[in-house]
């Protein structure tokens, strides 16, 4: 006994393109953000990708998306599970360590009038990415201070001076 059916064979339906949502990113470390990688063909027989990062120690793809652990930049890629011959544009990630403490030399000081003094300052972590302040004076007609630390006493009176870290984080230091 015989019997005939038809049999169809289709050609494997391979990745022929991979694009990345994102080319360029900037993270803080330990944070995270998502690149989507749309594939093509939609219908490919395994639309799988492997992520790759050229610089894992700075920034791979993790379940919660593309994560910054230390500064640094690296470039976040896929690859076609089905061939690995197709690869995506690359998504260039920047990963910044923000201020965490802005540590300032004095505390108190009394001056006298046209007398200067010179702020030393240190911004915390050492690893910061930006270690740039601003300074400011609640009374700068009592003591002025320039965007160096430099205090000058203008008049007799009372100011407290500190600085701020211009990197977005919002921390501000002790004040004198």
């Amino acid at each position: 006994w015989s019997a005939a059916f038809p049999v169809t064979v289709r050609a494997k339906r391979l990745l022929t393109n991979i694009s990345l949502s994102a080319d360029t990113l900037t993270l803080k470390t330990g944070e995270s953000s998502t690149v989507q990688a749309f594939v093509y063909p939609s219908d490919a027989d395994n639309p799988n990708v492997v992520w790759v990062s050229t610089n894992p120690n700075v920034a791979v793809n993790t379940e919660n998306g593309i994560t910054g652990f230390q500064p640094g930049t690296t470039e976040i890629y896929c690859v076609a599970s089905d061939q690995g011959k197709v690869e995506s544009n690359r998504c260039v990630v920047t990963v910044r360590q923000m201020a965490k403490e802005i540590i300032i030399s004095r505390l108190a000081l009394d001056m006298k009038a046209g007398e200067e003094y010179a702020m030393i300052w240190k911004v915390r972590p050492a690893d910061t990415s930006d270690t740039s302040v601003m300074w400011y004076s609640t009374a700068p007609s009592v003591v002025s201070v320039d965007q160096n630390g430099v205090l000058k006493a203008v008049s007799e009176g009372t100011a407290t001076v500190y600085c701020t870290a211009q990197d977005g984080s919002g921390v501000k230091s002790q004040e004198c």
